[in-house]
């Protein structure tokens, strides 16, 4: 009965359209003009991104080497706390098998979090980030492990650093969407916060909190071993980079220059290729918006007023933070 009644309110709601659509084109016929309607095919609705306490479709990744008890214990009490407040959340720990490696396989099992081992690759000789290549291994071998269990999208953390993680649920679904990609290839951009960031740093997205789908952050966070990373840096010298060659030296500059290298074919000038990094691929929000910490950092920042204010940009024009309200007003 209910399908008879729809189908006749479908019908009413037809004729009404037609003769409206009839009293437009008689009246813009005494007007020498001619009403004209066309139709196309709805393409594919994008599917949003959805953050919550019960979404399936994202996880953490935690990442790093734990360097002593200290660093152990800020480490725990945060995945308690992550735990606590998000039950079932998938999150995964990706460290290397050392010392600690024991204690951790007890303590993740017990709150459910994925566990993988990342053999250290060593680091890289100077004048290069010398920690880099350990710091991808780490988070790609967390990505992939990600990506087996068909996670859509990934945020990743650092093992010394921690956020307000109902906070970041709350926020993430609501901000993000509002900028997709400019690039249909991907379905979120890669977003980091502000700390870290600095406006005038060539493609100087914070490399320490970061989330997005985990098809961009698997290109973003590529493995390459070693000598593939020198490799690379050898090819720099003879590209249009030689004014930024410098930079190199600073994970930041050297990992988006190498995602852009790997997603834009054409050569357009550093100046451009670091506009089209933060107009298409990337983006950035507050740090304080999620309650973004550094756990090292708190004592020593404390202790060091100087240091503070040089990294909080009250000193230092070429550290000034690259926050949410300058990425908009200058790329978007």
């Amino acid at each position: 009965m209910n399908s008879i009644f729809n189908s006749i309110a479908l019908k009413l709601r037809t004729f009404m359209f037609m003769r409206i659509l009839r009293s437009c084109d008689e009246f813009l016929r005494t007007k020498s003009m001619r009403l004209s309607i066309g139709t196309r095919e709805l393409g594919e609705k994008t599917k949003l991104l959805v953050t919550s306490q019960e979404s399936q479709d994202w996880c953490l990744i935690l990442h790093g080497k734990i360097y002593d008890k200290n660093f152990y214990d800020y480490l725990t009490n945060n995945l308690n706390e992550f735990r606590n407040s998000s039950p079932e959340l998938k999150i995964i720990l990706a460290t290397y098998r050392d010392e600690f490696y024991p204690l951790l396989e007890q303590f993740t099992k017990k709150l459910r979090i994925d566990l993988v081992a990342v053999k250290d690759v060593g680091q890289l000789p100077s004048p290069y980030p010398q920690s880099l290549g350990q710091q991808i291994a780490t988070i790609s071998a967390g990505i992939e492990r990600a990506r087996s269990l068909n996670f859509k999208y990934v945020a990743k953390l650092r093992v010394d650093q921690k956020i307000e993680l109902k906070t970041f649920i709350q926020l993430a679904s609501k901000v993000f969407n509002l900028f997709p990609p400019g690039d249909k290839r991907f379905s979120t951009r890669v977003w980091s916060t502000s700390y870290n960031t600095y406006i005038n740093r060539y493609f100087g997205i914070s490399d320490m909190f970061m989330f997005g789908s985990t098809e961009i952050m698997s290109i973003f966070w590529k493995n390459a071993s070693p000598q593939e990373i020198l490799l690379f840096n050898h090819d720099l010298k003879n590209k249009e980079v030689q004014e930024i060659l410098y930079d190199f030296s600073i994970p930041e500059t050297w990992l988006g220059f190498r995602f852009m290298n790997s997603v834009e074919v054409e050569r357009v000038g550093v100046e451009n290729l670091n506009s089209d990094f933060w107009r298409k691929y990337a983006g950035v929000i507050n740090s304080e918006a999620i309650g973004f910490a550094w756990g090292k950092s708190n004592d020593w920042f404390s202790t060091n007023f100087h240091s503070y204010n040089w990294f909080r940009s009250l000193y230092s024009r070429d550290l000034a933070e690259l926050r949410f309200e300058n990425w908009l007003t200058k790329y978007l």
